[in-house]
Formats: C-alpha cells, structure tokens, sequence
C-alpha cells in the first residue's frame, strides 16, 4: 500500500496536470475569440515554452536538495501558478492585437505580443517546475508519478467542457489558476 505523503503526492500531480491542461484549452478558446482566431493555437505553443522554461529550471537545482526543500519548491510554484493564471486572462482580455497595429504601429504590436507571449507562458512555467520536479526529483515510482500526471490532463479536458458550459471562458480560466492552489495545500 501507499503511505499517505504518496497518495497526496500523486493527488499533487494529477491536480496540477488537470489545472494546467483546463487553463491551457481555455486559454486557447479566449485567444480565439479576443484575437485573431488562429491564435487560438498559439497558446499551444506558449504552454510548451512555459512548460519548457520550468524543466530547465528543475533541471538546474542543486542535486543535493532534501525532499523538503523540493516539496517546498513544488508548493511555490503551485502558487505561482494560481497567482500568475488570472494575471495571463487579464493580459489576453486587454493586451488585445490588432490588425491594424502590424501595419500601423508594428514596434507597439510587437511590444503587445512579446508582452502577452510573457504573461501566457508564466503559468506553464510554474507548473512545469512543478511537474518536472515531481517526475525527476520524487523518491515515488516515476511510472505511476507520470499515471496521475496523464489521468490528471485528461479528466482537466473534461473539466473544461463542463466548466464552460457553466462558466464565461476568462472566469474559469481564473478558476483553473484556482485549482492550481490545490497542491500547495495537499503538500
């Protein structure tokens, strides 16, 4: 059996992947709908950048870090997460691109995109870390870490399916940031 600091580990992983792909799919629709509708599909590659820049991040800690400082780590950056999601849908619902300004005012729709692309891709870094450090820095079976992680994304698909049918998309977009807190708690 799973002593009771795994099963809130692996509930910690299987939250934060479900908080991530909900904000990831509702970040995609409110693209969609604020932008150009293509852009919908930029927030794709925004999550992987994020997602990216925290692995890295994992990746350059210290090897020596005891299990309460990585905890601690994971803790923070599930906050970060919670924090920065409503920071990310304020961001998109008013740094809004304009055709226009490409043609017009390129610096200032260049400055609107780098600065959007900034406020985007700080909720996946965050949950990267938070991720990457559960899957590379957990003493618990990384076959069954990464078995929350996929569970937790695919029931987060779910999630956003109901939630918008019961919610406006930058509402539970904050939501999702919301339920990134979560493993804070549970840890």
């Amino acid at each position: 059996g799973c002593s009771m600091d795994s099963r809130l580990t692996y509930a910690s992983m299987f939250v934060i992947a479900l908080a991530t792909l909900s904000f990831e799919i509702t970040l995609s629709r409110l693209l969609s709908v604020v932008t150009w509708y293509h852009l919908g599909f930029f927030a794709i590659s925004v999550a992987m950048l994020g997602m990216t820049a925290g692995a890295i991040t994992v990746f350059l800690w210290k090897r020596n870090l005891t299990l309460d400082q990585i905890s601690n780590r994971i803790k923070l950056a599930c906050v970060g997460f919670g924090i920065t999601v409503p920071l990310s849908v304020v961001g998109v619902c008013y740094l809004k691109f304009n055709v226009g300004d490409v043609l017009l005012h390129p610096l200032r729709a260049f400055a609107t995109f780098l600065l959007n692309t900034s406020l985007i891709s700080l909720p996946f870094y965050f949950s990267g870390i938070a991720i990457s450090a559960f899957l590379a820095r957990s003493p618990l079976p990384v076959n069954r870490l990464y078995a929350a992680d996929l569970i937790g994304a695919s029931i987060g698909c779910i999630v956003v399916l109901v939630g918008l049918s019961i919610m406006d998309t930058p509402s539970f977009g904050i939501f999702s940031g919301l339920i990134g807190f979560l493993p804070a708690i549970l840890l």
